[in-house]
């Protein structure tokens, strides 16, 4: 994911515009989950602000936190034709103690947790299915296989948005 400090001195503009969209493009391999968690933060407190909707579009590919930009903040969501959105469990890694290692694991399973029902609430993506995708390992999903999990936005309800 891009710079948080680049993406937040870029959304800020919403001020003039009655009914405003913000449009995200994501060409992504990931990111951290940290700044994942800031931008969703702010894309947040836009909505609040300014009423807006967000317009995910995937240019080419949105893997790991890419694709969880893509599922938790969007009210429209979009993609291009080859493109490709690919979900895994969480991964990280500790260079310490045991008790380190122990502490990083409670914070990473919850957090998975967290994610996890963030998806749910804004997708009809399951969290028993999310389950099931991670102990297979990487979850590839190509447009059809979106447009089947209706996680894309329809042509007919994009016609119905712009009225």
């Amino acid at each position: 994911l891009a710079d948080f400090k680049e993406f937040a001195s870029q959304v800020y503009f919403f001020e003039s515009d009655p009914n405003p969209t913000l449009t995200i493009n994501i060409s992504s391999r990931g990111g951290q989950v940290d700044i994942l968690l800031a931008m969703l933060d702010t894309i947040d407190t836009l909505k609040l602000m300014w009423d807006c909707k967000v317009h995910c579009h995937i240019d080419g590919y949105a893997f790991s936190s890419g694709a969880l930009l893509y599922l938790i903040a969007s009210d429209i969501r979009t993609m291009g034709l080859n493109a490709q959105l690919m979900l895994h469990e969480m991964s990280y890694g500790v260079h310490s103690s045991l008790k380190d290692h122990k502490a990083e694991l409670v914070y990473t399973e919850k957090l998975q947790k967290r994610l996890n029902k963030l998806i749910a609430k804004n997708t009809p993506i399951t969290e028993k299915m999310l389950n099931k995708w991670y102990k297979e390992g990487d979850t590839f999903l190509f447009y059809e296989d979106c447009e089947d999990l209706g996680i894309l936005t329809t042509e007919e309800e994009l016609e119905d948005k712009d009225e």
